[in-house]
């Protein structure tokens, strides 16, 4: 018995290790296409993407996460939050949400950077591949309709509407209690847009209505100036006798 558990002991550290340097090589090769700024090839994506799915097993999750983390690191540290500079990081963001099909973030990010450099049907099929996953994502569906609505022609003049109008839709019946990617704002904003765009006849007046009243609501709330925080005792009292108050 005693030598079981310590072989069970032994497999679980050594599960462990791997995935420690599984994290490690990603984190490395993350930052090397960073630096580089080159991006990794589809066929070295699907490679990665395969050999992490089947290694990782039931923390696939987790790997994602620390992808994820990364990413987010290299976007605001290094690209300065623009998005359409991120081309050599997209396939990462295709691993992730292999890796964690319900890492909506990841699909939303990564099919905006790949539409970004001008591989639109292939953002669109990311898109999809997310929403599938995902039905019930406003997210998700609003990112969709978005992708349609930067396009021309009367496919995209379809399916952006299609897509908007049920984001509006599900974003009008969600739970007001649970917090959403995308607000009702942007939502109404982007359908309104299409609208406009494509010239379509006969908008909800509701969705006018109540757009203009949000858009109205926000810039009030630009207007307000934010509260000063308040000093506390030992602060009013500057920083000796503030010390020793603390």
């Amino acid at each position: 018995m005693t030598a079981r558990r310590l072989l069970e002991a032994k497999g679980a550290v050594g599960f462990a290790l791997v995935i420690v340097v599984a994290a490690g090589l990603l984190g490395s090769a993350l930052e090397g296409s960073r630096a580089q700024g080159r991006a990794m090839t589809p066929e070295a994506v699907s490679r990665t993407g395969f050999v992490l799915a089947q290694a990782l097993g039931g923390v696939r999750s987790g790997i994602a996460a620390y992808i994820w983390i990364k990413l987010d690191q290299a976007h605001h540290e290094y690209y300065g939050g623009a998005f359409s500079r991120e081309a050599p990081l997209a396939p990462w963001y295709r691993i992730a949400a292999w890796l964690d099909p319900h890492m909506e973030k990841a699909f939303d990010v990564g099919s905006y950077i790949v539409f970004k450099q001008g591989r639109e049907r292939e953002a669109i099929a990311f898109a999809k591949e997310g929403l599938a996953a995902n039905p019930d994502s406003v997210l998700l569906t609003f990112n969709l309709g978005q992708l349609y609505l930067f396009q021309q022609g009367n496919v995209a003049k379809r399916e952006a509407l299609r897509y908007l109008s049920r984001a509006e839709e599900m974003s009008r019946n969600a739970d007001p209690n649970m917090p959403q990617e995308v607000t009702r704002l942007e939502i109404l904003g982007s359908l309104n847009a299409a609208y406009t765009k494509w010239k379509i006849p006969n908008e909800p007046r509701r969705i006018v209505v109540e757009l203009e009243r949000l858009r109205e609501e926000a810039s009030e709330e630009r207007k307000t100036p934010e509260a000063e925080p308040e000093e506390d005792e030992a602060d009013q009292l500057g920083p000796d006798l503030g010390g020793m108050l603390r």
